[in-house]
């Protein structure tokens, strides 16, 4: 399902594969892998101004809510975040 939500966001935009990895990096840089990075509002990780050029986010919130569906209350966002990277560089290398 992650898989299938990156494949199609990488098809209608071809940065998305780039970002995703960026997104990984930036979330277990801090304090390990823990989405920490999807976190809105003042004083997180995505309001710092060193991560304001970070996107992708879409792709994560889109993965969540076709797995919650699937598989309710199971897939944590870390695990998204890790997965849709894991699948951005397959796709990726896949474009070049």
């Amino acid at each position: 399902m992650v898989k299938n939500t990156v494949r199609s966001a990488s098809s209608m935009d071809p940065t998305i594969p780039g970002k995703l990895l960026r997104l990984l990096f930036h979330d277990c840089f801090v304090e390990g892998c823990d989405a920490s990075i999807l976190l809105e509002g003042n004083g997180t990780e995505r309001s710092d101004p060193a991560n304001k050029s970070l996107g992708g986010f879409s792709v994560i919130e889109n993965a969540k809510r076709v797995l919650e569906i699937f598989c309710p209350f199971t897939v944590s966002c870390a695990d998204i975040v890790a997965l849709a990277a894991r699948d951005a560089v397959e796709f990726g290398l896949a474009m070049k």
